[in-house]
């Protein structure tokens, strides 16, 4: 199963309400305001741990410039040429691939090469289990000049694995759930923001439900982190 979109700021009203802590979920705009910021700073802090930006693939076809990959370089300047390997990594995932030019410069078009022929998207199959792919193989070892290979397509993951949507809602409580608790660090048994009354266990804030949900986000997190060929 998976989600369409990142956990928002509505998921995460539901979600304290179901603990028990949020009794008057009529929230108004003010309150939904900071359940957004919450939301919206665990996304952004997903996507930094993973190194996957975005990690939800956006609608619209984005374009990413690459330099030929491998370590040596031909030539000296301004003629250097560099690569060398025929494994490119990618810096984010790729649901699909509109096109991919070598030899590209501001000067020259370059040449479009054709998938399954010129190069392969790689792992095999990623596509069948729900991932983008995350490097891509040419069919013979690449030189060119840096930024020269060019790739059009959709970057990120198809949708939200469940574990992340859950992993990235844990963030997003965590975060409420500090900044309110500093709240009532001062004795207070409940805050209020807007209509919305945010109650607090005995003792104060949820030091434990913090704890558990930044463990499943870091260990959600480091699964998908991109792992790198070299």
């Amino acid at each position: 199963m998976s989600q369409t979109a990142m956990p928002t700021g509505l998921d995460l009203q539901e979600r304290l309400v179901a603990a028990g802590i949020v009794s008057n979920p009529l929230a108004t705009s003010e309150t939904f305001t900071r359940y957004d910021l919450w939301a919206g700073a665990a996304k952004a802090d997903w996507e930094k741990r993973t190194g996957r930006v975005p990690f939800v693939v956006d609608a619209a076809d984005a374009t990413r410039y690459y330099d030929p990959p491998g370590p040596h370089a031909r030539g000296g300047w301004p003629n250097a040429w560099v690569g060398g390997s025929h494994l490119l990594e990618l810096d984010n995932g790729l649901v699909s691939c509109t096109s991919l030019t070598i030899g590209y410069s501001p000067s020259a078009p370059g040449t479009v090469l054709t998938v399954n022929v010129g190069y392969w998207l790689k792992p095999v199959n990623a596509a069948l289990n729900g991932r983008p792919s995350e490097w891509i193989e040419f069919s013979s070892p690449q030189w060119g000049y840096p930024r020269s290979i060019v790739i059009v397509g959709k970057w990120g993951y198809p949708s939200v694995p469940d574990d992340v949507f859950g992993a990235v809602l844990d963030r997003a409580l965590a975060l409420a759930l500090t900044e309110l608790g500093a709240m009532s660090s001062g004795g207070m048994s409940s805050v209020a923001l807007g209509l919305d009354k945010f109650t607090f266990a005995a003792g104060g804030a949820y030091d434990s439900e913090v704890k558990r949900a930044m463990t499943n986000f870091e260990q959600t997190s480091m699964r998908y982190t991109r792992q790198y060929l070299g």
